[in-house]
This record gives C-alpha cells, structure tokens and sequence, in this order.
C-alpha cells in the first residue's frame, strides 16, 4: 500500500492545483500508461497445464466449523476496514479547522503507508508455520531453523484484529491532530493485517490440496462489508449525530472478529 501513500498526496496536490475534473484525467491517463503495457505483457507468460478441474467449493472444508469460525471473522472484520479510509479526511478537517488541504491527508496517507510495515512484519513472525513446496523443503527447514521469533497464525490474525479495535478507541476520542495521527499510524499497522496473515493460516487449517479453494471461499465473506461497511458506519453517525458512536459500533465489529478468530 505504499503506492497509496504517494497517490493520497499526490491526488490532493492534483486537486488544488487543476481541480476534480482535470485530475480524473490526469490519474486515468497515468493508470492506462501504467497498465496496458502489463496487460499485453501477459501474453508473454506461458498458459499452464490444467491437470485437474477447477474446485470452487471442497464441502469437507464447509463442513468443518473452524471454516464457519474464519468467514465469520472476516465478516464481521470487513465492516471496519474501510471507514478509515473514506472517513479519516473529514474527520480530520472536522477536528482541526483551518488546517491545510495536504496536512488534511497526511493521516489516510500514513495509513497507508504503515500498512506496508504490518503487513511486511506480519509475514515475518508467521514465516516459520508457512507451509513450503516440496522442491524447497531442505532449503525452508534450514532458514525456520535459524528463525527464533514466530508467532502462531492463529493468534497473529485474531491479535491484529483486536488491536485494530482498540486503535478504535483512539480515533472515537481523538481531538487534536497529534492524536488523529498516532491512530492512523496504529490502524495502518494492525487494521488490513489479516488479510496477509489468512492464506497461511488457511494452509495450515486446512488440509489436501485444495487450500486455495477455501481462502477465496473465504474472501467472499468479507464481501458484505467492503459493500456496506462505510455506509453502516455513516448511517450509524447521522442518525446519533456522534463520531464516537459510530466508531464504537465499529471496534466491537471488530472485537467479534476477534473472538471468532480466538475460536478457530
């Protein structure tokens, strides 16, 4: 996400300077630059060989209740990714009137930015419990060998879950720009973690062959939210006329995550 950290800063700095119009333009010229060439260097890549059909769904893994445990979490997570990020801004203006466009950004930016850092620590701490393919198995066996620090998947997706939560408790009381700041750098950290922490926990949950199946099983779970989550957090703020209640509602959507995860 550290491309969201320079688009964030770049966006704004577009808006001042050519308006919302001209930097619609400028932004989709700059995306079609960037992914046309990508898009035919796919031909590129050799198609490979399908040995077996596609599974969409393996009904052992529907079967078992840690799968039911996961999309539940997930579930109930996704409803709070997103009010950071569509949110932040104007809380921030809201909180410190007068203050420039860009400083106005910079806390989305730095959310952004330090999710680069969860989630990059995150797969350091639960790289030991990473399955490995078998062609790499001697050469993963000597690096976990000499890795001492690891923290079960388990507990790192439901751990980051929760910290997310209480980094809620911060943005809900905030009231100064110092602290607005502190909780973006906090929720970037812990707030999209699980999401590079689910594929390895998936592995080691699940067995056979058909692991991908049940991460894009559960992905689908997390649908609901990133549709409704914004606009349940805004509603919840219109009708109480309170930040603090919304994002109240928020962490304890993300404390029943929390609790699903502890329970897989």
């Amino acid at each position: 996400m550290s491309d969201g950290f320079v688009a964030t800063l770049c966006t704004q700095a577009l808006l001042i300077a050519v308006g919302h119009q001209k930097m619609l333009f400028i932004f989709s010229g700059i995306h079609g630059v960037i992914f046309l060439p990508a898009l035919f260097c796919l031909y590129n890549i050799p198609t490979p060989e399908r040995t077996t059909s596609i599974t969409w769904i393996v009904m052992d893994q529907v079967r078992d209740r840690r799968f039911w445990f996961l999309a539940l979490s997930i579930m109930f997570t996704a409803f709070a990714t997103l009010p950071p990020f569509v949110f932040l801004t104007s809380f921030t203006v809201k909180t410190s009137p007068g203050i420039s466009p860009m400083l106005a950004v910079l806390p989305l930016a730095l959310v952004n930015l330090t999710a680069v850092f969860g989630r990059t620590i995150a797969a350091f701490l639960i790289r030991p419990y990473a399955p490995s393919p078998p062609d790499h198995a001697s050469q993963e066996h000597e690096w976990k060998h000499g890795w001492r620090i690891g923290v079960e998947p388990r507990l790192a997706f439901a751990g980051t879950i929760l910290l997310a939560a209480l980094s809620q408790l911060i943005w809900a009381f905030a009231n100064s720009y110092s602290q607005i700041v502190v909780y973006a750098c906090i929720n970037g950290l812990f707030g999209v973690t699980f999401l590079s922490i689910l594929p390895t926990l998936s592995a080691i949950t699940f067995t056979g062959a058909k692991k991908t199946a049940a991460v894009g099983s559960l992905i689908i779970f997390g649908a609901p939210g990133c549709f409704f989550g914004a606009y349940v957090f805004n509603t919840i703020m219109r009708r109480t006329g309170s930040w603090t209640i919304g994002l109240l509602v928020v962490g304890a959507f993300q404390v029943i995550g929390a609790v699903f995860a502890f329970c897989v």
